[in-house]
């Protein structure tokens, strides 16, 4: 028998007694679940609020943050073994077949856990013992309809779908169609598209938005329903307004009569240029590593050389919250991903202590970023670095943030800390600082490079990174590096810290430490499960009036955790970063009092 923790809060210990005695081969005793060896179960999925983790090997809860679902999403789509149960923190979310919800008690609890079920719209990952199809299925909801007749009364509180497009547009996330339903593959995207366009036509649908110039503090943006507005810009990735800078443009033009505007090969072929090379040289000096590996974009470069060099028998430990591109890579790498919490030294020694006590024959990738981009926070990279040798294990940095825009010489979080040189791999990328789409890995082994050329998909796969963008990326850097990209740093942080302040202010206190990126949270008193249609409307309300935040909500974040991605640049005026928090904090307080009133309704048409 095999004992691990999982971790169970707001339930009763007789509601989860029941809900395990449901199952076979299992039973639950102070807090921890007990299988037995080669277990299989079928259609028991656990989650809770904000964190989703996985058993390995039936002796590990790895956590994974609410973004990665999307890489998940094609592993439900079979029985589940032991080893592949789900579990969230902060409730339960049940994914049960028909016998074992025959099992389940009468309890008002229990209700309330297969309402939610049914209103996150995740009833196709609803397993058939028998036949393991997808559901669902005509006589699982009539056995439901059968035992409890209250579950509609429940089910009012929670449902995704509701009678109007406001309610509609104002509930669920992408999260609730990432698995469609059906065997027409297009058709079932309709449910989405529907729920998409309820958004579009009350102008809450706040994404892919359309610029009409050079990214500026301020400049015009159309929405998707053609809606044209001139305000401030706090949207770009463009740290140190460096996409108008008349050296960048210069450089640009010059590549572009030399080289043209195309690579025309792979770098494994003939897609090298030599002002790339110029460019990986002066990447290597500036990062104090001895070899720089470029690629097309950024994400690419993430993905890649994580999956580049890790095997199936390896290891990874993640930071729970780390981007896309590095939880993508890690799943597509191996099964033994372990998701450590967010920062914590402890969690990460504590996972590098599991792993090497039953393996130390495969390698591990402990994998961490610089700047957090939804929490503007950080590690300590020295302890990170001093834990990886401890345990033979690789570090890996993702600085696509800090790089350029933060720290000595615009060295970001690892010159900061003075660990230049010393990170066993360093990733990048150009479109946060440097004007430009592309990315970068570095090392300090000429065979870890070859190997990537050789190894990496994206790298291999792609056609080079252009002679032009290479250029501009080239000049960027070269202003990071000097006198001008300092006082373009000290401008940058004044407007950031006068940012903060003015938030804090008016009573909202930004998330993480200053940094380029400045998260401003939604929040509706003490009821979190009201913030998403709080942020959607403020984010309408910011847009007409002239101020473009990027809005972040679930599962990019926590649910309930939706958030202002507020991106500063180093042509932000202070006057500009206080009249932003003005506004943004009229459009919050405003949007509270036009959903308590419930008058954004169905007959609701715009913004005023």
């Amino acid at each position: 028998m095999i004992k691990r923790k999982i971790f169970f809060e707001n339930l009763s210990q007789e509601t989860i007694q029941s809900i395990l005695d449901a199952g076979d081969e299992r039973e639950f005793s102070e807090g921890t679940v007990v299988f037995s060896e080669g277990a299989e179960l079928k259609g028991l999925f656990l989650v809770m609020d904000g964190l989703f983790g996985e058993f390995i090997d039936g002796k590990q809860i790895n956590l994974y943050s609410p973004g990665d679902f999307f890489a998940e999403a094609p592993f439900f789509s079979g029985s589940l073994t032991y080893s592949e149960i789900r579990c969230l923190k902060d409730g339960v979310l049940l994914f049960l077949d028909r016998d074992r919800l025959s099992k389940l008690p009468d309890s008002e609890e229990v209700m309330r856990i297969l309402a939610i079920s049914l209103s996150l719209n995740m009833q196709q990952l609803l397993l058939n013992k028998k036949t393991t199809q997808q559901l669902p299925h005509p006589e699982f909801w009539n056995e439901i309809e059968a035992r409890k007749g209250q579950l509609r009364h429940f089910m009012s509180g929670f449902q995704t779908i509701s009678k109007n497009k406001a309610s509609l547009a104002l509930q669920g996330s992408v999260l609730d169609y990432v698995i469609p339903i059906g065997n027409k593959l297009i058709n079932r995207k309709d449910p989405f598209y529907a729920w998409q366009q309820s958004r579009r036509e009350l102008e809450l649908w706040t994404f892919s938005y359309t610029i009409k110039s050079t990214p500026n503090p301020w400049m015009e943006i159309t929405n998707e329903i053609g809606i044209n507005v001139g305000g401030l810009n706090f949207a770009s990735q463009d740290y140190l307004s460096l996409c108008s800078h008349p050296q960048v443009w210069e450089a640009a033009e010059a590549a572009l009569k030399d080289y043209g505007p195309h690579s025309a090969g792979s770098p494994a072929l003939q897609g090298n240029t030599t002002i790339m090379h110029q460019l990986k040289k002066e990447l290597a000096e500036a990062l104090q590593m001895e070899h720089v590996l470029l690629y097309p974009t950024g994400w690419g470069a993430g993905f890649g050389g994580i999956f580049g060099l890790v095997r199936k028998n390896d290891h990874i430990c993640l930071d729970q919250l780390a981007h896309n591109c590095l939880s993508t890579g890690s799943i597509s790498s191996t099964k033994n991903v372990w998701r450590y919490s967010h920062n914590s030294i402890d969690s990460l020694r504590n996972k590098l202590t599991h792993i090497r006590s039953r393996d130390t024959e495969n390698a591990i990738l402990v994998v961490t970023e610089g700047i957090f981009s939804m929490d503007s926070d950080f590690p300590d990279l020295v302890q990170y670095q001093d834990v990886c040798h401890e345990y033979g294990a690789t570090l890996f940095v993702d600085i696509a943030h800090d790089f350029g825009s933060m720290g000595p010489g615009g060295t970001g979080i690892i010159g900061q800390q003075g660990m230049l040189g010393k990170i066993d791999l360093v990733m990048g990328s150009f479109s946060k600082t440097f004007a430009s789409n592309g990315g970068f890995i570095a090392t300090n082994s000429e065979a870890v490079e070859e190997y990537l050329k050789y190894y990496s998909p994206p790298f291999i796969f792609s056609n080079a990174i252009s002679p032009l963008q290479c250029a501009v990326v080239q000049a960027a850097l070269r202003i990071v590096r000097s006198d001008e990209g300092e006082k373009r740093r000290q401008d940058l942080f004044r407007v950031i810290h006068t940012l903060r302040e003015e938030f804090s202010a008016k009573g909202i206190n930004c998330i993480g430490v200053p940094s380029p990126i400045v998260p401003v949270p939604i929040r509706d008193g003490d009821d979190p499960t009201s913030n998403e249609a709080l942020a959607r409307v403020s984010a309408a309300l910011a847009f007409r009036r002239g101020v473009f935040p990027n809005l972040v909500e679930y599962p990019a974040v926590s649910k309930g955790s939706p958030r202002f991605r507020m991106q500063v640049m180093a042509k932000h005026t202070e006057e500009q970063a206080r009249k932003a928090a003005d506004v943004i904090t009229e459009c919050i307080n405003e949007a509270k009092i036009v959903l308590k009133d419930g008058r954004y309704n169905s007959q609701y048409k715009g913004i005023p």
